[in-house]
């Protein structure tokens, strides 16, 4: 039971702003500044003040985490009306042409046939373009598939495919992206 709560605290504070004002088509966004001191020790070495874009924190891979914290949303609690395309932008750290990432937005069925309805992976090395050691911008737009419906569960995380030193990310925003309709 303990583990349920630490797991829905988390999840509930990836998914909260960390900025005061947000414009009508952001569905999330996070700095991670908002999980200090409410993760279960089993992942708190995700969040990192090694690297950051803004403020202190990001979450990160690294040769012992081979996945960062994981934001997961169903698509009804994002928007009360249905979404047909979303953009997600996030900041990204690579620090050398060794270190390998990519960065996973996937839309999962949690019914009766459990699978993936969509996975779109970033690769990080692609997305850096040699700009090594330094923040780098990376977006995706993304359809929404018809089939899925507001109980379909929605995740984003980075996935660590090769190298020996830390990948950070950071900066996370997800929107209702209208503008490619």
């Amino acid at each position: 039971m303990k583990r349920f709560f630490f797991c829905a605290v988390l999840f509930a504070l990836v998914g909260c702003s960390d900025k005061a004002v947000v414009d009508e088509s952001t569905l999330m966004t996070t700095s991670f500044e908002t999980l200090y001191g409410w993760l279960p020790a089993s992942q708190s070495d995700l969040l990192s003040r090694e690297q950051s874009h803004s403020g202190l924190y990001s979450t990160k891979v690294d040769p012992q985490h081979e996945y960062s914290l994981t934001y997961r949303s169903t698509l009804g609690d994002l928007h009360d009306t249905r979404i047909s395309k979303m953009k997600v932008n996030a900041w990204v750290f690579v620090p050398d042409a060794q270190a390998q990432a990519t960065l996973v937005i996937s839309i999962s069925n949690q019914g009766a046939k459990p699978g993936n309805m969509l996975w779109e992976g970033i690769n990080l090395q692609q997305e850096v373009k040699g700009e090594y050691g330094r923040w780098v911008n990376v977006s995706r737009e993304l359809t929404i598939p018809a089939e899925a419906d507001d109980t379909n569960r929605l995740s984003i995380y980075l996935w660590r495919t090769g190298g020996d030193k830390a990948i950070f990310l950071d900066d996370v925003t997800l929107r209702n992206d209208k503008s490619v309709e």
